[in-house]
């Protein structure tokens, strides 16, 4: 049994195990650029997503949505697929070293992710939703 444990830990850090990259985000961009060129940016930093491929962002007073191009199940036709992202139900943002974001809804479960090509599209995308939704709480 030791003999087990101890080869577990050492292979452990083989396996590949993707780690969470420890982020302090940004919150306060929605004040420095303002709403608009925030929302601009956002939009942009978004159409740079590599999986899924995000082609439109809409932003309401309690969220945004955005339009995905996605593979229908089973069929694997392309389809576009929409994700609606509000504020009050967002709990935090995982951040992953393979530029993968986690949205992590009430209670902790998973409500989509996003994957970037570069850890800095993926560091700046987390940064403008959580000033987003920051700037939404500081004005309720």
């Amino acid at each position: 049994m030791h003999r087990f444990a101890l080869c577990f830990a050492l292979l452990l850090p083989l396996s590949g195990c993707v780690g969470l990259v420890p982020h302090q985000a940004n919150t306060g961009l929605v004040d420095e650029l303002g709403a608009e060129e925030a929302r601009k940016k956002f939009r942009v930093v978004s159409s740079r997503a590599r999986d899924p491929q995000i082609v439109e962002v809409e932003f309401n007073d309690v969220g945004f949505i955005y339009t995905y191009n996605s593979l229908a199940p089973m069929t694997l036709i392309p389809m576009q697929a929409k994700m609606s992202v509000l504020y009050d139900n967002l709990e935090r943002l995982d951040l992953y070293e393979n530029n993968r974001v986690f949205l992590i809804g009430s209670g902790g479960h998973e409500m989509a992710s996003i994957t970037f090509g570069s850890l800095g599209d993926a560091e700046e995308w987390v940064d403008l939703t959580l000033s987003f939704q920051q700037d939404y709480l500081n004005n309720q």
